[in-house]
């Protein structure tokens, strides 16, 4: 995946989705990350560049491995393109924080989100 300062919000919460259909990447303004963890709103609008929101001007790739946890890619966002990010995870029909289970790799709390909107539509 691709970041640059002209790359969207709405364009990486696209790639991430195709990969991991039931996880969402949120987005943080640098000023709200600390409050973010409080229920804060992410930042929703998906017109706007990364480069405004990042507090490091670094352009690269990255590459999102299945085998990683959320709170992992949520530390490498942050510590190599100073992006403030979520994981949340589908679970029957709401959406909630991947990162705090440390232990379950991306693919394995996609696959979590899968079973759990399966379960909710049989309901």
């Amino acid at each position: 995946m691709k970041l640059s300062e002209n790359i969207t919000v709405g364009e990486v919460k696209a790639q991430f989705r195709r990969n991991f259909p039931f996880l969402n990447i949120e987005f943080y303004s640098p000023t709200t990350a600390e409050v973010a963890e409080k229920g804060m709103k992410s930042i929703s609008a998906p017109e706007v560049p990364l480069g405004l929101i990042r507090r490091k001007n670094i352009n690269g790739h990255i590459r999102i491995d299945p085998d990683l946890n959320a709170a992992a890619l949520e530390n490498t966002f942050q510590e190599i393109f100073g992006l403030n990010i979520k994981i949340f995870r589908r679970s029957f029909g709401t959406w909630v924080e991947a990162g705090k289970n440390e232990t379950d790799s991306l693919f394995e709390q996609n696959l979590r989100g899968m079973k759990s909107s399966e379960r909710a539509l049989i309901v």
